[in-house]
């Protein structure tokens, strides 16, 4: 398994489709989930429809869900 990282810190890969975007943040609709995910955090593949979300603001953002 790849190692996965944004701006050099561990990240976490999940499947996402754009909503929209400003000039900061991205909105995703993660899996049935809207989130705003600020750019800083995460790298969005649009080709695969994957975001890699740096795992700190992941875990903080989702896991209570």
């Amino acid at each position: 398994m790849e190692d996965i990282s944004v701006n050099d810190k561990p990240a976490i890969r999940i499947y996402a489709e754009l909503v929209t975007e400003t000039q900061g943040a991205l909105l995703l609709d993660c899996e049935g989930d809207e989130k705003w995910i600020p750019k800083s955090v995460c790298r969005f593949n649009p080709a695969f429809n994957t975001v890699d979300i740096q795992e700190w603001w992941y875990k903080k953002e989702f896991e209570n869900e």
